[in-house]
């Protein structure tokens, strides 16, 4: 970072903190500023570059089990990262640099307090004189000097003396340039400290009315979250919240207003088994008949929906199939594409990863032009669920057999269905004799508040208006 590039930071500082771990990102680049001399007026003298054997005496003291730490004991304790207890003794009394020799955080350092007991798990290096200050030499270690190639050890990574002693560092040989870099690092450490402080409590209204918000838009109660979306999503979780709240309301007939004028789902529904003969007729491979499922009780409606809506059965309005069974000597470059539940993607098909195999295929495993594709399947139960639809059908495509497809003309609707909370939950509470996974039986007696085919249409239209905001947010926040 050079002197320059501190300005533009300060110039757009408010957009800088909201970046992913942008203040510990500006600690660092203080420190590493601070450490190559361009933070404040250096002295004309040179900077040293001595190992850290040849300032610095290097041990490990002797350490003390946490038995014979005293509850109330007199004095600081220090581990591998700070603060363990304390006891009735010390073996310090000066202040020291620790630095981390043992476990995950190897490399991390700290400075004692007066009067303390410092056990082994924490190096100590003790300045030789005066040459080189305690608390510059924590700036060095903090402003990203790289001990990733003196650190051993996989299963327990490890600093040992020998490996420290040989590493070099740079440090002004003036102490009054020292004191000078020291104190304008405190005094911006503090002022980000400050920034940090009110950012936290910023997020933490923003996220308090972000979710009052959002609870809002889900009942219908409120249009506050459409018109301040931007002000209230910053973060991927709030976007989640935003993509949640917007389907439940979809299909909890709160997003747009009903039309007497559409008809019902009612009438819908007595059209759909009207024609169930014809439609199972036209669907290629699905021509069995399909079970009656059970009539919906009033335990299972999960919610209240307008009174032109209706609950239905996935199975009253569709079809589903389970896909392709085929074996690793199946699998070759020419063939037919099956799709897996890595090809369902951030709820898009996604062809990357695509298998094909050669070998005899029906017609009831081909997927069609505006099928659902559902993983049933997967050693994830998060990924259970998750669903495409299939879209610009360029060439005989097969599913395979941990997947299943829904068919129906209302697939449009059905899909942002299948993407919402309210069917995760209904998804999360089905209880099955093999892990993760949603069967057919499951599926096909899923309930779906339905609306009329008109309403559906709006629905899907300004889902999509709005997903479009969504998605442009997504953009906004990575690039941030």
């Amino acid at each position: 970072m050079t002197p320059n590039d501190v300005k533009i930071v300060a110039d757009n500082i408010d957009d800088f903190i909201e970046v992913s771990d942008g203040i510990n990102r500006l600690r660092k680049a203080v420190i590493n500023l601070a450490l190559s001399r361009k933070l404040v007026p250096k002295d004309k003298n040179e900077a040293h570059t001595k190992k850290l054997g040849e300032i610095c005496e290097i041990y490990q003291p002797k350490t003390i089990s946490t038995k014979e730490l005293v509850e109330n004991g007199k004095y600081a304790v220090y581990g591998a990262n700070g603060i363990i207890g304390r006891y009735n003794q010390y073996n310090h009394e000066e202040p020291q640099l620790l630095i981390t020799c043992r476990g995950a955080t190897c490399g991390s350092v700290n400075i004692s307090e007066p009067k303390s007991w410092i056990n082994g798990n924490a190096m100590v290096l003790r300045p030789k004189d005066d040459s080189v200050s305690l608390k510059y030499l924590e700036y060095v270690f903090k402003g990203g000097l790289n001990l990733s190639n003196i650190i051993t050890g996989s299963a327990q990574p490890q600093i040992t003396r020998t490996n420290l002693e040989p590493v070099e560092i740079s440090y002004p040989t003036s102490q009054d340039e020292q004191g000078r870099i020291i104190k304008k690092v405190e005094e911006v450490m503090k002022q980000l400290d400050e920034l940090e402080t009110k950012k936290r409590e910023r997020d933490e209204v923003r996220t308090r009315l972000a979710r009052s918000a959002m609870q809002s838009l889900g009942k219908g109660e409120s249009k506050i979250a459409f018109e301040h979306l931007a002000e209230l999503i910053k973060t991927p979780a709030d976007l989640k919240v935003l993509e949640g709240a917007l389907l439940t309301l979809a299909v909890s007939g709160k997003l747009l207003p009903q039309d007497k004028k559409e008809g019902s789902a009612e009438d819908l529904y007595i059209q759909i088994q009207a024609e169930r003969v014809k439609e199972e007729e036209k669907q290629a491979g699905l021509k069995r008949k399909i079970k009656d499922v059970a009539l919906i009780t009033q335990e299972e409606i999960p919610f209240r929906i307008p009174s032109s809506w209706k609950w239905v059965k996935l199975n009253q309005i569709g079809y589903t199939n389970i896909g392709l069974t085929y074996s690793p000597t199946d699998i070759s470059e020419v063939g037919i594409p099956v799709l897996r539940s890595t090809n369902v993607q951030n709820g898009q098909i996604d062809l990357r990863e695509l298998v094909r195999v050669k070998k005899e295929v029906k017609d009831s495993v081909l997927v069609q032009e505006g099928d659902l594709l559902i993983c049933a399947r997967n050693g994830s139960k998060a990924l259970v669920g998750k669903t495409a639809m299939i879209r610009g059908l360029e060439e005989k495509m097969a599913f395979g057999a941990f997947m299943a497809i829904y068919r129906s003309p209302y697939n449009p609707y059905v899909e942002i269905f299948l993407k919402s909370p309210i069917f995760r939950n209904l998804l999360d509470g089905v209880s099955t004799t093999t892990i993760n996974q949603i069967t057919q039986d499951n599926l096909k007696n899923t309930i779906l508040p339905l609306p009329s085919l008109a309403e559906q249409k709006r629905i899907v239209k300004k889902v999509g208006e709005v997903m479009g905001l969504v998605n442009h947010l997504k953009q906004v926040i990575g690039e941030k």
